[in-house]
């Protein structure tokens, strides 16, 4: 068997623009703060989606709950508070949204102003209660990954999705990445054969809504 050649993550990054979303989660944290510790010299810009909640904008929120978080410790240790929070706003470029909306909340003109400057977009966005209302679990975990998907089909970018629990169905053990993975979703033996559709799912749940309201 051939050897693959090694992977040169740094390489991989050098000079790459990255859109990240879902960074005011905690596995979003850490994953930004890890990304930016180990090749935020190589990258040129990150844009991190924010959604600006209670905050003045999404912009105040990143920068007063999440650089200034636990999971950044690595880069005030490299650089020093004030060292880290400057390579921070070297590096990241805030852009308000929210991926329950199309284009992730960016405006056409935004999305427009990205396409061609993304090389991928990661997405550590979505909802982890157990047990939210169905409406709010479908906008956050339905419609927000469809809407990414979406906006990095539009840009032909590839995506990092990073899916809260319960996404792997039935299925225990090992999945090797050569295997074909037929996947299990509700009502697939009622189907007689026929493959899942994601818009007949969500008008199922929206009428389920509909009819509970």
């Amino acid at each position: 068997m051939s050897q693959l050649p090694e992977l040169n993550v740094s390489q991989v990054f050098s000079g790459k623009r990255l859109l990240f979303a879902g960074t005011t989660g905690f596995v979003g944290k850490v994953t930004l703060s890890m990304l930016l510790a180990r090749y935020g010299q190589e990258l040129d810009k990150v844009y991190v989606l924010v959604r600006k909640g209670s905050s003045a904008s999404g912009e105040r929120r990143f920068f007063d709950k999440v650089a200034t978080s636990e999971p950044f410790q690595p880069l005030r240790d490299a650089f020093g508070p004030e060292g880290a929070l400057e390579f921070i706003r070297q590096k990241c470029e805030v852009l308000e949204g929210d991926i329950t909306d199309p284009l992730m909340g960016l405006e056409e003109a935004q999305a427009e102003a990205l396409t061609g400057k993304v090389a991928a977009i990661v997405n550590c966005a979505g909802l982890v209660s157990f047990n939210p209302s169905l409406e709010v679990g479908l906008n956050d975990n339905t419609h927000g990954a469809k809407h990414t998907v979406e906006l990095a089909l539009r840009w032909k970018a590839p995506l990092i999705h990073m899916s809260t629990a319960f996404v792997a169905g039935n299925r225990s053990g090992l999945v090797f990445e050569d295997e074909e993975v037929l996947g299990y979703f509700p009502k697939k033996d009622e189907l007689d054969g026929g493959d899942f559709s994601l818009e007949q799912g969500l008008k199922d749940a929206e009428r389920i809504v509909a009819r509970l309201r």
